[in-house]
């Protein structure tokens, strides 16, 4: 039986320091039309997932009586290195004002299931905060003391008691249906693993499925701990197992790979769904509701493909979803369609991103951010699709100063479309144009620093550098639909040949830009994470004369996963079709392969890695240093694949702005801390790989 608290313990629930500018004063102040500063964009306000290509469950809760909301804001604190927040209501009419109900507590991170491993992935969890039934409380996940735990606040008065004393971190937590209860997940088999693990070391760590390397040797944490739920009094008291009902309320646990919600229930009971039209994990959903005694599929064409999301109108006939559309899935379009009927309703479309989307009474309430325009609320009217802004947290962002960004569409030979925005400097061109910096992989919505978001795209062109935020073509694969899972992935990899399609893609961007006269085609740089970064070394191994790249992760698809990774990525790349790690068969690894092209690269490379992937980098760096070829490595210590941590953040972003300004501008800033930086940069300018003539690809 677990235990709950309803009171205050010193040391547990000790309030943090508070957090200034947590919320936007609302007159404020004017930044004169300046241009956009690394601070700017450290300092922006978050509701929910930064990154609008993340799924998983909206941030914004609906009062009971469908008046107000709750939701959780953050601001990074660099300084500090941390993550302030603070549980925010706001009323729904248009003159209402947020109120903070409660603030402080750490970051909680999400968890991945990754090859059968429970792991941290370095986004940020999803905080709902949950409105008791007569809406005057709400529950919410906090994090204090290294614990997260659940907590009842008062919608009036903002009196924060914390009311669960888990061992472990609980997970979430809503109501009981008359609001008596709280109702809380946890798993309690952490506690046991972990002892588990203690005992095993004591004899030495058997090296099987369960280790990763990279991560330490001890075994991981398995993907498939159970997730107990359990109940509570709201006031608090010792916890029970929670029955049936309560453990529906509750819900499953959220995959943020997936958009959210892909179902929805009226409260008669009638449902809807979206489901994957084909064997292909790549297929395309078919949206179905109940209706006239059976199940209704929606046949128009709208119905069909990349499905977002979608909720039942407040009449509860009529169902409203959103639908990615136009050639590379370009814009979000919000449709009306009432099942048994043919057709459907157009309510808006937009090339802005909407994310996060939640039925109100009368209004879909959803995130939307723009180029230039960082995250806000807004209500969408159901019956006209226009949209009113709800609250703008980041109110400041509007005086500054901004760059002229330009939609580009292309195709690339195979015939598959692709975008990115062009971000320009403000002013004429130089003569032979401006240098540029290629951010990937993707390019809906804000531009704020990529995928992984580590390139200032802003800041970047307030210092005179172009920046092409570029938006990956859609998968070869995805134009066979009944591939199975299997075939799906080999198709990906045989002969390279996704690879091949994004790297003509970026070819075929790039000769668009050279055609317009502005882009000084030998001063460029590009960078990546992830897909991204595997973009950026192709082109690198394929001979494109970057003059500069900066990556952030490193090197995936080589030999040495096989012997890094441990033996579940090895067998799932040898499942894949990769060759053995006995193999000797260079000509397999060479269109990807750091290592084998070094001794004919020139391209200074900046890698600035999270401590759990440092390991896949060696045998590059050791490559490219062998070979004279500039590489400075950056290890960030306790870090995942998504860099969490704000000082972390700062520190990335300035040195790839220093990177890119050194290299293809020139310039150094005069901070005497950079001195050392600088002076090795400068060494590497003048007597390395960096003046040899340049080679052709093979």
């Amino acid at each position: 039986m677990l235990l709950a608290a309803g009171l205050a313990v010193a040391g547990i629930d000790a309030a943090p320091p508070p957090c200034p500018g947590i919320m936007p004063a609302f007159t404020p102040a004017a930044a004169a039309g300046r241009p956009v500063s690394l601070d700017d964009l450290l300092a922006l306000r978050d509701i929910g997932q930064p990154d609008p290509s993340v799924g998983g469950p909206s941030p914004l809760a609906v009062s009971p009586d469908g008046r107000r909301i709750a939701f959780v804001i953050s601001r990074a604190d660099p300084v500090a290195n941390r993550v302030c927040q603070a549980l925010v209501v706001l009323g729904l009419e248009p003159w209402a004002q947020p109120r903070i109900v409660d603030e402080g507590g750490e970051a909680i991170r999400a968890e991945n299931v990754v090859r059968g491993s429970r792991t941290g992935s370095g986004l940020p969890a999803t905080i709902v905060p949950a409105w008791s039934p007569d809406g005057r409380y709400l529950a919410y996940l906090k994090r204090v003391g290294g614990r997260t735990q659940a907590w009842r606040v008062s919608v009036d008065d903002g009196t924060a008691v914390r009311i669960t004393d888990a061992p472990i971190d609980v997970e979430a937590v809503g109501w009981s249906e008359d609001g008596t209860r709280l109702v809380f997940a946890t798993r309690p088999e952490r506690t046991t693993f972990a002892d588990a693990v203690r005992a095993e070391g004591r004899a030495g760590f058997v090296f099987d499925h369960r280790v990763i390397p990279p991560n330490g040797f001890a075994p991981q944490l398995p993907g498939d701990l159970e997730r107990v739920v359990w109940s509570v009094p709201r006031n608090g008291g010792p916890a029970a197992l929670a029955g049936r009902q309560d453990i529906v309320r509750l819900g499953s646990e959220p995959v943020l790979s997936e958009p959210s919600p892909l179902n929805a229930v009226t409260s008669d009971g009638r449902k809807a769904g979206a489901e994957v039209d084909g064997p292909s994990p790549f297929a395309g959903r078919r949206i179905w509701a109940d209706g006239n005694g059976g199940r209704l599929a929606c046949i128009a064409s709208e119905c069909h493909g990349s499905i977002r999301g979608m909720w039942w109108g407040p009449d509860g006939r009529s169902l409203l979803f959103l639908r990615y559309e136009g050639p590379n899935n370009e814009r979000t379009s919000l449709f009306r369609w009432t099942p048994g009927e043919a057709a459907v309703r157009r309510l808006l479309v937009t090339e802005d991103a909407l994310v996060g989307c939640t039925m109100a009474a009368r209004e879909l309430l959803c995130l939307r951010e723009a180029s230039l325009a960082p995250r806000r609320i807004v209500a969408i009217d159901l019956a006209s699709g226009a949209a009113r802004t709800v609250f703008d947290p980041n109110p400041e962002f509007t005086s500054l100063a901004k760059p002229h960004v330009e939609r580009l569409r292309w195709t690339n030979p195979a015939g598959l479309p692709a975008w990115g925005d062009l971000v320009l400097p403000a002013g004429q061109p130089p003569a032979k144009g401006w240098p540029l910096v290629i951010v990937q992989y993707t390019s809906r919505g804000f531009l704020r620093g990529g995928t992984g978001d580590e390139y200032p795209i802003l800041p970047l062109a307030a210092n005179g550098i172009a920046v092409l935020s570029f938006q990956r073509p859609p998968l070869v694969v995805q134009a066979q639909p009944n591939l199975s899972s299997t075939e799906a992935v080999a198709a990906v990899l045989r002969n390279w040949d996704e690879r091949r399609s994004t790297h003509a893609s970026l070819e075929a961007g790039l000769a668009k830009l050279a055609a317009r006269g502005d882009i000084d085609r030998d001063r460029m740089g590009i960078t990546g994470l992830s897909d991204g970064s595997t973009t950026a070394r192709y082109a690198l191994v394929a001979g494109m004369p970057f003059r500069a790249a900066s990556l952030s992760t490193c090197c995936r698809y080589l030999r040495s996963d096989l012997i890094y990774g441990g033996t579940v990525l090895a067998d799932e790349m040898r499942a894949m079709g990769f060759p053995k790690v006995t193999a000797d068969d260079p000509a397999f690894w060479a269109p990807i392969s750091l290592p084998q092209a070094a001794p004919r690269l020139r391209t200074p490379i900046l890698f600035q890695l999270a401590d759990e992937e440092g390991l896949f980098a060696l045998e590059t760096f050791a490559a490219l240093r062998e070979n004279d070829v500039p590489v400075e490595l950056r290890i960030f210590p306790d870090e995942h694949h998504i860099k969490w941590q704000p000082a972390h953040r700062a520190a990335v972003y300035a040195r790839n702005l220093d990177w890119f300004r050194f290299w293809l501008r020139g310039e150094e800033d005069p901070d005497p801390a950079k001195r050392e930086q600088y002076r090795r940069w400068r060494d590497w300018r003048d007597h390395s790989a960096v003046t040899r003539p340049p080679a052709s690809a093979p």
